[in-house]
């Protein structure tokens, strides 16, 4: 299985910089309360729709992944790496 640096260097990217999403900072109060807001809206427009039901359980289910640590959220910085800008 190759890792996940050889898929991104195989789609010509490079890893700019790595960290885990614990190691970011809090999302602001304003952002999740517009958040919430946007979720509630969308919710009453499809909330009706099995794909959004699927969604819904899909995430909760990610959201108990990552409160047990059984998995970690990553956020990796991808720019184009040299070569695949001069192969542009």
């Amino acid at each position: 299985m190759a890792s996940v640096n050889e898929l991104v260097e195989r789609a010509g990217l490079a890893i700019e910089s790595w960290q885990g999403t614990s190691e970011l900072p809090a999302i602001p109060e304003d952002w999740q309360r517009r958040e919430e807001e946007l979720t509630a809206r969308l919710r009453e427009k499809h909330g009706h729709a099995k794909a959004w039901q699927l969604t819904e359980r899909q995430g909760e289910l990610v959201a108990r992944l990552l409160e047990d640590s059984i998995v970690t959220g990553e956020l990796l910085t991808l720019p184009r790496s040299r070569r695949a800008r001069t192969s542009s």
